[in-house]
């Protein structure tokens, strides 16, 4: 039962969320204020893009190619995904929900990443299994389910994290929002 009279805290702004993102980045626990998740996770996003572009740049100088390109990408990519998951497990548990689901999702992004560099370095040492076109297209269709199953978690994270603060101390901690 909802306790409808406590009062709401003003909104975090804009610096604070950004340092309190950065000096959680590896905080699972407790609860993050919808305020404070959207303006880290709008830093976040442009920090991962920029981060992705710098990637491409350097392979595109470097032509690394084969198993090296995909270890590095697999590299590349954590930044961001640390830069994320925690504020989206602690935004979720703001709302009263577990934050398994940011887990679930990128266990099931990086797994079918792992999963396509060790079908690749399998079928480069063995050229001749693949005797037609259509074994290729089988692995980057595995490798594209994974991904959109990935993007779908990540819509229902997307719109978990717009609703309101649980105004009650929950099972992961007091609000953040409400005194």
């Amino acid at each position: 039962m909802q306790n409808l009279n406590k009062t709401a805290l003003p909104q975090v702004g804009f610096a604070t969320a950004v340092k309190n993102g950065f000096k959680n980045l590896f905080n699972f626990k407790g609860r993050i204020r919808r305020s404070e998740y959207w303006w880290y996770a709008l830093v976040a996003t442009i920090i991962g893009a920029a981060w992705l572009v710098g990637f491409f740049k350097v392979l595109e100088e470097t032509e690394i190619k084969g198993i090296p390109f995909f270890l590095l990408g697999l590299l590349w990519l954590c930044l961001p995904v640390f830069l994320f998951m925690s504020a989206q497990v602690r935004r979720l548990h703001d709302t009263g929900k577990s934050g398994i689901l940011p887990w679930v999702s990128y266990i099931i992004y990086f797994g079918g990443y792992l999963a396509l560099i060790a079908t690749s370095y399998y079928l480069a040492k063995n050229p001749a299994i693949i005797d037609n076109a259509n074994d290729d297209d089988a692995i980057v269709s595995i490798f594209t389910f994974g991904l959109l199953i990935f993007l779908a978690l990540q819509f229902a994270i997307f719109i978990l994290a717009l609703f309101d603060s649980d105004p009650d101390t929950n099972k992961y901690g007091p609000s953040p929002k409400y005194k």
